[in-house]
């Protein structure tokens, strides 16, 4: 059986892909986001999956493997990158989140700030919990 994940992106810091079938965006954001330069591509890459989704998909946010990010990569790089997402038709979000405990308070800080335009929101500690529970919103 073939996987129908399509990578858009796949770095150091983050990986990208979605899935079609399910409707689903798949975002893994990974060690120090040091700076808005280092993910130069990180917002064209995000603009790349939106196109290849329908309205109303699913997002897994999976941080486990983040580290607290500075303030000048919220600004430039995070908040642009949700805003993006939500304004091409996000309807629920699964956020795997992270392992280490500051980075995890930053990451729920940082949502909390986010003006929520999806329907449902949800925080996980592993993808596999996560996984289920957005598949288990496509069939109710």
């Amino acid at each position: 059986m073939s996987n129908p994940l399509i990578t858009i992106a796949k770095t150091n810091l983050y990986e990208l892909e979605v899935n079609q079938a399910t409707n689903r965006l798949y975002s893994k954001a990974i060690g120090f986001w040091r700076s808005p330069e280092a993910l130069a591509d990180y917002l064209a890459d995000i603009q790349k999956a939106i196109r290849l989704l329908k309205p109303n998909f699913q997002l897994l946010n999976d941080t486990s493997e983040l580290l607290t990010t500075p303030s000048i990569v919220q600004e430039k790089v995070i908040y642009p990158s949700v805003k993006m997402i939500q304004e091409s038709g996000l309807a629920v979000t699964a956020i795997v989140l992270p392992k280490e405990e500051i980075s995890k308070l930053s990451t729920t800080r940082i949502a909390g700030e986010v003006k929520r335009q999806e329907s449902k929101l949800a925080y996980f500690s592993d993808k596999q919990e996560a996984e289920e529970w957005l598949n288990s919103l496509l069939t109710a």
